[in-house]
């Protein structure tokens, strides 16, 4: 499309981690405005104060619903005018634990919802971009840094979700993205989950956080990959199938940690050490006798680092961990909103 045209892009999971940094590029970019793109976000959960957001149109789906969904999708490609020029997908039950206690839903929402988008894109004859969301949790951390191309051995029911779907949209609906991504991190609105609001929660609290040194990852910002995905439009226009979009650190959750509690200037002895191996055998131990405890709580791979160099010749900008905690201490936090609107 030009790159004057007006774009029109749909966002699942407006709501959620994700959605939310894919909201806030699009609000801060002032060519954006200028262009006059439109924003539709489909999510069960509608914000009363985001009808307030400028070019964004809200609208309730139940995405557990296959109806609702086919319902929401057919008025999207209705009149050709109206078309959408890109589907995002950021929708997910992205807990393994919730995967394992609500596998039907999950396996509803990070299978069936993909390729009930993706097949509706096919059958319409469209020429929208679909970008989808996979998670680095398909391998099983034994065999890291993985590649674009690395095979998927995923340990748990979260990971073998999206590895399925990993291998059937691109047969059903060949322009589909799938970006493959790590832990993420970052700002958030306030009914958003986000992991280290909650640990500074806990430190105001006084409360010890024991984080892994033998656990690693390759975190992202979540704010680098809505840019990424929104700012590089020409440059993914014939990028196809799976792609890693990851920071461009291994770290440890311990590692993480650390730099969190000299940003923010949390007790230091508040962070202590802990053993994923130790730990993922106790609680292995436990769950003879624990019925509460799932898989999920002891399947979790230990190095799961992305390469993601071929993102990066494509566009992805990213920065060291450190400096953007630093970042976003600087703008306000672990919660942050756009005058006074927070999702």
């Amino acid at each position: 499309m030009s790159d004057n045209k007006p774009r029109h892009i749909v966002l699942f999971g407006g709501t959620g981690f994700l959605g939310w940094s894919f909201i806030r590029v699009f609000l801060e970019s002032e060519s954006f405005r200028k262009r006059g793109d439109r924003l539709v976000c489909a999510s069960r959960r509608v914000p009363e104060s985001a009808q307030t957001l400028e070019n964004v149109l809200w609208v309730s789906v139940d995405i557990a619903d296959a109806e609702s969904v086919q319902g929401f999708l057919s008025k999207c490609f209705e009149k050709e005018e109206d078309r959408p020029d890109m589907i995002i997908n950021a929708a997910a039950v992205g807990a393994p634990k919730e995967c394992d206690l609500s596998p039907e839903l999950s396996e509803r929402i990070n299978v069936g919802l993909p390729k009930q988008i993706a097949t509706t894109c096919a059958s319409v004859g469209a020429s929208v971009k679909l970008v989808q969301f996979s998670t680095d949790m398909v391998f099983g951390g034994d065999a890291a840094p993985y590649a674009d191309t690395a095979i998927p051995n995923p340990l748990n029911l979260y990971g073998k979700q999206k590895s399925e779907m990993e291998t059937s949209l691109v047969p059903i609906y060949p322009n589909t993205l799938i970006c493959r991504v790590p832990l993420l991190f970052g700002e958030s609105g306030q009914g958003t989950r986000n992991g280290w609001r909650g640990i500074d929660e806990q430190c105001g609290r006084g409360a010890v956080i024991g984080l892994f040194v033998d656990e690693w990852r390759t975190p992202i910002r979540g704010l680098r990959i809505a840019e990424f995905i929104l700012n590089c439009e020409s440059s993914l226009k014939d990028v196809c199938g799976v792609l890693n979009v990851a920071g461009p650190q291994r770290l440890s959750r311990y590692e993480m940690g650390e730099s969190v509690w000299k940003v923010f200037g949390y007790d230091s002895s508040l962070l202590t050490k802990g053993n994923l191996k130790e730990r993922m055998k106790e609680v292995k131990e436990k769950a003879k006798e624990n019925s509460s405890i799932v898989p999920s709580d002891y399947q979790r791979p230990e190095d799961l680092s992305l390469d993601s160099s071929k993102a990066v010749r494509l566009g992805l900008k990213t920065r060291s961990f450190e400096e953007e905690v630093r970042e976003i201490k600087e703008k306000g936090g672990w919660t942050q909103s756009w005058g006074g609107v927070r999702l």
